[in-house]
């Protein structure tokens, strides 16, 4: 059993393949590159590996297919990880409550003065769900140019076109969206006034039980 990673000459400019034996848990080989023609002739070199623990890079992908086809091939601990967060962070977003929260008792909400609101609008739910998305997209193709991967790498890694990964990456931080002008609710101007009304009515309820 094997995993396999890239490693930097020179972080941004040069990156080359370590080959770690998970059995031992040490490493057996450095390779010159990433590219999937150089794993797979190392794999070829080598029948007895017959698993392959490695990130989401189709180079990788692409060169143990190549060399070891019968190998299982599995995601390394960390980007398991890390896909469970993102999908965690979309979900959330999703959700204005979450489903395993009890509701309070009538009587603490009375008490505390502090009624709950209503539930967020759909629209913004859906607005916070896409902003996540794209948020861990950003991240990951951020990660992904700092190791040096191209641009036609990256794409289709992060399900984003190459020419928005460049725009995005020019820029200093995350690019926000802006929103567009005609976007507003037409609830909008009446929300304060109907937020203080439904804060009126929930502690009046709460003063006659």
């Amino acid at each position: 059993m094997i995993g396999i990673d890239d490693w930097a000459y020179r972080k941004g400019r040069r990156s080359g393949t370590i080959v770690v034996d998970l059995d031992q848990g040490c490493p057996v080989a450095l390779l010159e590159d990433r590219l999937a023609a150089t794993v797979a002739t190392w794999l070829r070199a080598h029948p007895e590996v017959t698993v392959v623990a490695r990130d989401r890079a189709d180079a990788y992908s692409a060169g143990v297919t190549q060399g070891a086809p019968d190998a299982v091939q599995v995601a390394d601990r960390w980007h398991l990880l890390k896909n469970l967060r993102e999908a965690v962070e979309v979900e959330l977003c999703q959700r204005p409550s979450l489903p395993w929260s009890p509701p309070l008792p009538e009587a603490d909400t009375a008490l505390s003065g502090t009624p709950e609101a209503p539930a967020m609008p759909r629209a913004d739910v859906a607005r916070l769900a896409r902003r996540a998305q794209r948020l861990a997209q950003y991240e990951r193709a951020q990660a992904l140019r700092q190791q040096g991967y191209t641009w036609a790498v990256i794409a289709p890694q992060v399900g984003v076109p190459p020419r928005t990964l460049r725009s995005w990456l020019a820029r200093e931080g995350f690019p926000e969206r802006k929103r567009r002008t005609g976007d507003r609710s037409g609830l909008a101007p009446y929300r304060a006034y109907l937020r203080q009304r439904w804060y009126r009515a929930v502690q009046g309820s709460g003063r006659r039980s």
